[in-house]
């Protein structure tokens, strides 16, 4: 997974959320599926070849990501649904 996919789930804080159009609103929450995708793919791999047992912290870390991406796409969606 490209970091430059992992820095979208920081890139946007509670104030700019404020700011943001529809719009805007739609292409994160866009792109915070693509990551969503690729994260949950990544974490199957690594399931079907036993690191999440022989590197358990890497693991917790893809979780942590998934997890992250899954709330901020819920925040988003309900920001562009109040925008409407």
């Amino acid at each position: 997974m490209p970091i430059s996919s992992i820095s979208v789930c920081n890139s946007y804080s509670s104030a700019a959320d404020q700011l943001m159009t529809s719009q805007d609103h739609e292409n994160v929450i866009l792109k915070l599926d693509a990551l969503i995708q690729e994260t949950r793919l990544l974490i199957e791999k690594v399931e079907q070849h036993g690191l999440d047992q022989t590197q358990p912290e890497d693991y917790d870390q893809l979780l942590t990501i998934l997890g992250k991406a899954v709330n901020q796409q819920r925040e988003h969606t309900i920001q562009m649904l109040n925008k409407e």
